[in-house]
C-alpha cells in the first residue's frame, strides 16, 4: 500500500526519509515536528533554571539554620573564669 495525493487539503502526506517527523496521534491530524536546536536549548534553559532556584532556596534556608543555631549554642553557654 502506497501513499497517494488526493485534492484534500486535510489529507495525510507521508515525507520518506524525514526522521524530524514523528507520529501523529490520528491519521487525520498533522504530523507533530520535533523541537529544533533552539526550541531544546528554551527548554533546557528554563529547567536549568528552576532546579538552580529550588537549589539556591535551599542552601540559603540550610545556613541561615545553621547559623541561628550557632548563634543559641553560644548564648547558652557559660562564660568560664580564668583563675
Amino acid at each position: 500500500m502506497t501513499a497517494t495525493s488526493t485534492s484534500t487539503p486535510d489529507a495525510f502526506v507521508t515525507v520518506p526519509g524525514d526522521r524530524h517527523s514523528e507520529v501523529a496521534r490520528t491519521l487525520a491530524e498533522p504530523v507533530p515536528q520535533a523541537l529544533s536546536a533552539l526550541d531544546q536549548l528554551g527548554l533546557w534553559g528554563n529547567l536549568g533554571v528552576s532546579l538552580l532556584g529550588f537549589t539556591g532556596a535551599v542552601v540559603t534556608l540550610a545556613v541561615g539554620g545553621l547559623t541561628s543555631a550557632v548563634r543559641k549554642r553560644d548564648d547558652r553557654a557559660v562564660p568560664t573564669t580564668a583563675a
